[in-house]
């Protein structure tokens, strides 16, 4: 069985190295790729920080959250860097390995490969980004009292060091347009047996990653089905985007945005106005674990 298990954000990381233990327990040949999100990325102190990618990693290696705070407080006493952007002294080798393979030319996929292999994954699962060209998701605050309307920020800026608020006017992915999909993510959909889209806002998380040309296409395309897990099993997942959007925060509604692409909706919440060719699945799972489980009987 060849499973994709889409990474839309860091805090969809617990469900995804569940599902992925899960799928390898089932039987040796089972194989799985999951295609992380790369909007969330962003470039300080010259240091390339991939949130979802590390957070995910981190889950599937079994490692522990990053902790320490001596880089952090240092910066902090010399005033240098963003001071909403984390940096815990555990995760800092990882930023810095990253950093310097980048600059010698290598890839985001090339990247992410060595580090999977440096955490020791099995053969069997395969991390790749959803793009190697530089993605970054910015959102657009109105600003009464400043010197222009408007301003933009980055997301991570705007969840982190603003407390997401206020409600985004808009969200603008930049680069997008021009990102094609990294090697083997489009093939990895196309002759997946089954796809499962994990916890992320649909509009801020899941939208880059389905805006990258042909990821759209290839999930429609695809004779596997889609499961598509409503954004409210995540921790801290919100319904924001779909205010940004202009459309209800509700299930049916973020359900709606998948509407060409998903063939079940898994929910924790009962709601009616759900489209009819759409499967429906309730869920009352309490831990990441228990939701793997869940979902895998669908597969």
């Amino acid at each position: 069985m060849h499973v994709v298990v889409i990474a839309p954000s860091p805090t969809s990381a617990p469900v995804v190295a569940a599902l992925v233990e899960g799928l390898l327990a089932r039987d040796e040949s089972t194989a799985v790729d999951v295609v992380v999100a790369t909007a969330e990325d962003v470039t300080a102190l010259g240091l390339r920080v991939s949130a979802t990618s590390d957070a995910v990693l981190d889950a599937l290696a079994g490692r522990p959250e990053p902790v320490g705070t001596t880089v952090q407080d240092g910066l902090r006493e010399t005033g240098s860097g963003p001071g909403w952007l984390e940096l815990p002294d555990t995760a800092v080798a990882t930023h810095l390995a990253r950093s310097a393979w980048l600059a010698r030319g290598a890839t985001p996929s090339e990247v992410l490969a060595r580090l999977c292999e440096a955490a020791g994954l099995p053969d069997r699962v395969r991390v790749r980004p959803v793009t190697d060209v530089p993605v970054e998701t910015h959102v657009v605050l109105d600003v009464p009292d400043g010197e222009a309307p408007q301003s933009a920020v980055h997301v991570r800026e705007w969840r982190e060091g603003l407390g997401g608020q206020p409600t985004p006017a808009r969200v603008v992915v930049a680069g997008l347009d021009r990102a094609p999909a990294a090697p083997g993510v489009l093939d990895a959909v196309r002759s997946a047996d089954a796809v499962v889209v994990a916890p992320g806002d649909p509009v801020l998380q899941v939208g880059p990653v389905l805006g990258v040309p042909g990821m759209s296409d290839a999930l429609r395309g695809t004779s596997a089905d889609v499961v598509v897990l409503d954004p409210r099993l995540g921790p801290g997942t919100t319904l924001v985007g779909l205010e940004v959007a202009g459309l209800p925060a509700t299930g049916p509604a973020a359900a709606g945005i998948y509407r060409d692409i998903a063939d079940v909706w898994v929910t924790p919440v009962p709601e009616t106005g759900y489209a009819r060719a759409l499967r429906v699945v309730p869920t009352a799972a309490s831990d990441a674990f228990a939701l793997a489980d869940e979902v895998l009987s669908l597969l």
